[in-house]
C-alpha cells in the first residue's frame, strides 16, 4: 500500500497504518493526502487524545508550508484566545434536553398503547426531530471530556431515530472537514435524485432536469434515506455490532404496530414528516452556498463563509438577536448557527451566540460574507438556482 501523507503542524504524517482505525473513515485521509489539514484537526478534535495519537505516527519536517491568508491567521488567534471559556458545558442544560427527548419519546410511545395514537405519534415525532440535533452535539464530542461517553450518548439517541453513530462519523465528519467540495463532500452527493448546481463539470455528478420542480417533495425522504445509508454502513463486517442498536428501534417500531391501533402506513407518514423538518434545516444551511473545486487553496474560515449561511428563523429573518431566535435557536439545536458550528463543532451549541460577533467583524474587516436568512429564504434560493439549470438545459436541447 502506497503511503498517505497529510500535512499537519508544519509536519508530513504518515497515516497510512491510522486509516481504517480513523473515527472519521478511511476516506478523510484520502482526501487530505498531500494537502494541509492543521485548520480541520483542530477544529474537529477536542482533548488531548487526537494530539497524543497524532505523535505515535511517523512524521518529518514538511516542504510544503500552508500560506494563510491574513484573515485566517487572525481568525487562529481569536479561537485560541476564546477557546478556554466558550468551551465550557452547562451539564444541567443538556440534562434537561436529554430529559425533554427521552421524557416526550416513551412518554409518546405509551399514549400509543393508550389508544392515543396521534398524539402519541406527534410526541415521538417532536422527541425524534430533537434527539437528532441533541445526538449531533455528543457525536462531535462537545459535551463530555470523555470521547467514549460522548459517543456512547450518540448511539443512545440514535437509537430512537433509526440512525447510527458510526453511520453519522463517517458521514458528517467529512462534510465537516471539506464542506461543499464537489467529489468530496458526502451532503451533495445526492444522486440520482438531487446533484444541485456548479459550475464545475464532473464525471460524478449529473445534474437531474426539473429539480427545481419536486424539490421540496423530495425533502421529506431525508429520514428514509438516511435510514438506508445507516442501515449499509451497518452490514459492513467492522460494523456489524451496530446493528443491535438499529434492531432495538426497529423492534419498538414493529411492537407499536403489532399492539396498539399504529399502522405501517401512520409509521411512513412520521418519517416523510420528520424528514421534511429535518432536512428544511439542513438543506437551507449549505445548499445554496458555494461550491468549490477539490483543488481550492482556501483556509477553514474563507472555505466556512463562502459554503455557510446561518438561518434565524423558519419565516421571518431576525437579523437581531432576541427571544423569537433564540426559540429557533433551540429549537433547531443552534444547527441554525451553521458558520460558527463549523468554525467550532466541539464547542457547546449554546454558546455558538457569543461567537457570532467576532465573525461578523473579521468578515466585514477581510471583505469576505456573511450569509444568514430565514429558512424560506434560504430554500427559495435553491429553487431559483435548480430553475436557471433547469431553463439552461432546457435551451441546450432546443
Amino acid at each position: 500500500m502506497s503511503k498517505v501523507i497529510v500535512q499537519l503542524n508544519g509536519m508530513d504524517v504518515d497515516v497510512s497504518q491510522w486509516m481504517d482505525k480513523h473515527p472519521g473513515g478511511r476516506k478523510l485521509m484520502k482526501i487530505f493526502a498531500n494537502r494541509d489539514a492543521t485548520q480541520q484537526f483542530n477544529a474537529i478534535h477536542k482533548g488531548d487524545s487526537a494530539v497524543k495519537m497524532l505523535k505515535t505516527l511517523p512524521q518529518t519536517p514538511s516542504k510544503k508550508k500552508p500560506n494563510y491568508s491574513a484573515a485566517e491567521l487572525e481568525f487562529t488567534e481569536i479561537m485560541n484566545t476564546l477557546k478556554p471559556t466558550m468551551s465550557k458545558v452547562n451539564l444541567y442544560y443538556e440534562a434537561l434536553k436529554l430529559g425533554y427527548v427521552w421524557g416526550v419519546f416513551f412518554g409518546g410511545y405509551y399514549v400509543c398503547f393508550m389508544g392515543y395514537k396521534m398524539i402519541g405519534l406527534i410526541m415521538m415525532t417532536l422527541a425524534m426531530y430533537q434527539a437528532g440535533w441533541i445526538g449531533h452535539d455528543y457525536s462531535h464530542r462537545s459535551i463530555f471530556p470523555s470521547a467514549k461517553l460522548n459517543n456512547c450518548m450518540s448511539d443512545a439517541l440514535g437509537c430512537i431515530q433509526g440512525y447510527s453513530d458510526v453511520w453519522w462519523k463517517a458521514r458528517h465528519n467529512t462534510h465537516h472537514m471539506v464542506t461543499n467540495e464537489l467529489e468530496n463532500d458526502p451532503d451533495i452527493r445526492t444522486e440520482p435524485l438531487f446533484h444541485f448546481y456548479d459550475k464545475t463539470k464532473s464525471k460524478l455528478h449529473k445534474h437531474m432536469p426539473l429539480q427545481n420542480v419536486f424539490f421540496l417533495f423530495v425533502l421529506a425522504l431525508l429520514d428514509l434515506f438516511w435510514r438506508y445509508e445507516s442501515i449499509v454502513v451497518c452490514m459492513k463486517p467492522a460494523n456489524r455490532k451496530y446493528l443491535t442498536r438499529l434492531a432495538f428501534h426497529y423492534a419498538l417500531m414493529v411492537a407499536l404496530v403489532m399492539y396498539t391501533e399504529v399502522t405501517v402506513m401512520d409509521l411512513c407518514i412520521q418519517s416523510l414528516v420528520r424528514g421534511f423538518m429535518t432536512a428544511s434545516i439542513v438543506f437551507a444551511n449549505h445548499y445554496p452556498e458555494d461550491r468549490l473545486p477539490p483543488d481550492h487553496t482556501m483556509g477553514l474560515l474563507e472555505q466556512t463563509l463562502h459554503t455557510s449561511r446561518n438561518t434565524t428563523g423558519y419565516f421571518i429573518h431576525y437579523e437581531n438577536y432576541g427571544i423569537p431566535r433564540w426559540l429557533f435557536n433551540e429549537a433547531s439545536g443552534y444547527l441554525s448557527m451553521q458558520v460558527e458550528h463549523h468554525l467550532a463543532p466541539t464547542w457547546p451549541s449554546g454558546n455558538l451566540m457569543k461567537l457570532r460577533p467576532y465573525i461578523i467583524a473579521l468578515a466585514k474587516k477581510y471583505d469576505l460574507p456573511y450569509h444568514e436568512t430565514s429558512v424560506v429564504s434560504a430554500l427559495w434560493d435553491n429553487i431559483k438556482k435548480l430553475s436557471d439549470i433547469s431553463i439552461e438545459q432546457l435551451r441546450h436541447v432546443q
